[in-house]
């Protein structure tokens, strides 16, 4: 039944388009498809196949596999999706064909952790350890571009002048480049890692890790306190209009996702020795994720929280808020 209702989908869809079609020669042409595999190979626009096998109006879904264990970042460049990738420090770039090209960093790191866009539709990738930004571009030449002389590089940021800023970590620091990636100046934090940036024309604003602080740049080298969290890192930060901010972050008793992923490539690269009865740490995915809003006088109200779920990123368009979420995602509304 399922088959019969599919090539009957498909038939009246085809004619009713012939019909509709200025006429030709010869008339409309019929094709007849026997099999929902043999449909799903053809190439759908401005319609979708569905798991049940309808064909529906609407924007359709392509996967690719990346054969990758983790995807840290990823961005639009350049007519491609760059992804940053973990294990192999790789990045991928899957052009619109759905074409995997492997860029290897050619540094000893384990791991991409940002990703950011540069002119001539060069991408900037940070390799984690080491803290070191590397330029490539699509015909896979990579080169370094900057040395933060920090250990990670959690968020890049692209200026208007083709510069970088980095939220690093291992000293917790803002790092400023130029757009040949000199360094114009390095911003402490009261934190072990910056671990997300809010670019504006008039400041910069930081969240931190694991002492989950909400900073904002005074001048060329200071940085001053708006909040200080309960959660162990802020992950996300959005700006609403009328200056409130909403903030993306994790409670955990590891000391926040930045903080256990530090411990863990410690421990591969250079493991300590165990003793009998040693008590295992805490494991980090016991998180508990949240959605802060702080409005323009510094009140602080959390809008959602979610047991043993971590918050990675976080967008918002009007009152609608987006967050990726581990596991699942979640997609909110503000009243």
């Amino acid at each position: 039944m399922a088959q019969r209702s599919i090539r009957r989908a498909v038939l009246c869809a085809l004619l009713l388009g012939g019909l509709a079609a200025p006429l030709h020669a010869g008339g409309p042409k019929v094709f007849e498809y026997r099999a929902r595999a043999a449909l799903a190979k053809g190439t759908f626009t401005g319609t979708r196949l569905t798991p049940a096998g309808d064909v529906r109006r609407g924007p359709s879904l392509v996967a690719t596999d990346l054969a990758a264990p983790t995807a840290w970042h990823a961005i639009e460049h350049g007519g491609a999706t760059w992804v940053a990738t973990g294990n192999r420090a790789e990045v991928l770039r899957v052009d619109s064909e759905g074409e995997v090209q492997r860029i290897a960093t050619g540094d000893e790191g384990l791991m991409v952790t940002a990703l950011a866009p540069l002119p001539e539709g060069a991408v900037a990738a940070a390799i984690a350890p080491g803290g070191r930004i590397v330029r490539m571009d699509a015909t896979g030449n990579v080169e370094v571009h900057a040395e933060t002389g920090a250990e990670y590089v959690w968020q890049l940021k692209a200026d208007a002048r083709g510069g970088l800023l980095a939220a690093c970590g291992t000293p917790g620091q803002l790092v400023v480049m130029d757009p040949f990636g000199s360094i114009d100046r390095k911003v402490s934090v009261p934190d072990t890692h910056a671990r997300c940036l809010l670019v504006e024309p008039e400041r910069i604003t930081i969240g931190t890790s694991p002492k989950g602080l909400l900073l904002e740049t005074v001048g060329e080298q200071d940085v001053r306190m708006l909040h200080d969290f309960a959660a162990h890192e802020i992950v996300a930060l959005h700006r609403l209009e009328g200056g409130a901010l909403l903030l993306g972050t994790n409670a955990d008793a590891a000391g926040g996702n930045a903080q256990t992923l530090t411990n863990l490539v410690r421990q591969a690269t250079k493991p300590n020795a165990t003793q009998v009865g040693q008590a295992a740490p805490p494991r980090a995915s016991l998180q508990t994720g949240g959605l802060e809003h702080l409005d323009a006088r510094g009140v602080a109200t959390t809008l959602w929280t979610g047991a043993k779920v971590a918050v990675r990123t976080l967008r918002a368009e009007g009152r609608t808020v987006w967050m990726g979420t581990e596991p699942g995602a979640r997609v909110l509304r503000l009243d």
